[in-house]
């Protein structure tokens, strides 16, 4: 399986990164790689 995660919302203490981080947990824990890349 592969997941791409993509958030555009400027506050990391958002709802929508909060969100995103959970999911990427879950599908981490389910064994699957994801690669990030935040915006500097």
């Amino acid at each position: 399986m592969h997941a791409l995660i993509v958030v555009a919302h400027p506050d990391q203490n958002s709802l929508t990164h909060a969100i995103a981080r959970s999911v990427s947990e879950g599908v981490s824990d389910s064994g699957e790689a994801i690669p990030s890349k935040s915006p500097t």
